[in-house]
């Protein structure tokens, strides 16, 4: 996954919330009955790791940044 550009800032953690979502990826080609070549799709699910100030302002956040904050205490996050 390519690095995301962003402005840091500190937030004292309010919240985390670990959200999953569905998302609908290609598949392998298939060949149908009558021959032709189709392209599957599959829904899968994806995991989304937020982090809530006192303000109430949420930042995605990576999965490790996601398991290193501790609500109540200061870390640095993309803006």
């Amino acid at each position: 996954m390519a690095e995301r550009a962003c402005d840091r800032t500190s937030i004292v953690v309010a919240q985390k919330d670990e959200r999953t979502r569905l998302e609908e990826r290609r598949g392998a080609p298939r060949v149908t009955a009558t021959g032709s070549v189709e392209e599957t799709r599959e829904m899968v699910p994806v995991r989304e790791y937020w982090l809530r100030d006192a303000a109430g302002r949420s930042y995605r956040v990576t999965e490790t940044e996601f398991r290193a904050a501790t609500v109540g205490q200061s870390m640095e996050v993309c803006r």
